[in-house]
């Protein structure tokens, strides 16, 4: 099936359709516009015990209205769904989403300044630690989806919370095989709707995105203005990274910032993401560059004849981040962890990325 995703919106946020209700997973999906993760083989007495679904909405807030889960800094109504998994005293709290403010940051934004450990689940890594509300928690990117779970009652062991990112599927897989066929640029908020950016850390290098009132302007991959393509950079074709969509800041004709964004086919959802921007645009990093303020290590990589500061995590996968010059375009890179994206890995992704763009 090549017909895009379509999913269900309601018409405003004050209907009804707008309300957060249950629903079971093959109706939730109906309302979603990414792939939802069922858990499936959970471990012993611990079961789903209800599903709630926030459905999309047109940008909006009305007197009265209840704020819970809901961003603050604009007035978007983004799909979320949130399900608990209980034994009938613990509870964790699983919520999914289409993370479509930037890159995902660090491969797991609900860790903001706190330092998680890096565990495998198939073809990508979770993450477990505090999250930034210092509850116990872990994420998952796992097929375009956020998944993150965080302990509100009682106590779940590490290996239980990894058994649980290792449990899930998709949970309509006609669904999940259409979605994954839609570009990201049909598929995120903006391409909707306009609202004010949330200013979130785009990764480990000092860069927010401002001001909040910038035009944001998703593209397709096969729709990319021939302006733009000054700021593309070109990835090495035997990684099987593909263009799927961009996103301009600012103006049309003359972007101030373009993210890139590339994935692969198979395995789903790995992705690389480029922000480029001319040299000298308001916002574009400067040096020397700085770091934001969560937890990484950096080093310097030595790419045929240039240095080239480098932000990871975990050596054994990344999140790795890099910031360089191409003539006179400034280029953030960055790759999404995987079991194989040791530093070896990337710094020879990026030795090939060089050449191509030679």
């Amino acid at each position: 099936m090549n017909e895009p995703w379509k999913w269900r919106i309601a018409p405003s946020i004050e209907h009804e359709e707008a309300k957060i209700r249950h629903m079971d997973w093959d109706e939730a999906q109906e309302w979603c516009n990414f792939a939802l993760m069922r858990p499936v083989e959970l471990p012993d007495s611990l079961r789903v015990e209800k599903l709630e679904v926030r459905p999309e909405a047109p940008p909006g807030r009305y007197p009265g209205m209840d704020m819970t889960g809901r961003f603050e800094h604009n007035y978007s109504n983004r799909a979320t769904v949130r399900c608990t998994i209980s034994d009938g005293i613990r509870q964790l709290h699983v919520k999914q989403l289409l993370y479509d403010l930037g890159p995902p940051a660090y491969d797991h934004p609900s860790f903001w300044l706190h330092q998680p450990a890096a565990f495998v689940v198939g073809n990508d890594i979770g993450w477990i630690g505090e999250d930034f509300r210092d509850l116990k928690a872990f994420s998952l990117h796992l097929h375009r989806t956020m998944i993150e779970g965080a302990v509100e009652t009682g106590d779940f062991s590490d290996e239980e919370l990894i058994e649980i990112c290792r449990a899930f599927r998709a949970a309509v897989p006609s669904a999940h095989e259409q979605i994954l066929k839609t570009p990201i640029a049909d598929l995120c908020y903006w391409g909707r709707y306009s609202d004010l950016i949330v200013t979130v850390p785009m990764g480990y290098w000092n860069h927010r995105r401002r001001p909040a009132t910038l035009n944001t302007i998703p593209v397709r991959a096969a729709d990319i203005p021939a302006s733009w393509l000054k700021l593309q950079l070109s990835l090495p074709s035997e990684y099987g990274f593909m263009l799927d969509s961009a996103i301009a800041f600012g103006d049309q004709e003359q972007p101030q910032e373009i993210e890139w964004i590339y994935e692969k086919q198979e395995p789903a959802g790995h992705y690389v993401r480029v922000l480029t921007w001319p040299q000298g645009a308001p916002n574009a990093p400067t040096y020397p560059l700085e770091v934001d303020r969560q937890p990484c290590s950096t080093d310097v990589l030595h790419v045929r004849g240039h240095e080239v500061p480098h932000a990871f995590l975990d050596e054994r996968f990344g999140q790795h981040e890099v910031i360089f010059q191409k003539h006179d375009t400034v280029v953030m890179l960055m790759a999404k962890p995987h079991p194989g994206s040791d530093h070896e890995w990337f710094k020879q992704f990026l030795d090939l990325t060089f050449a191509a763009n030679e």
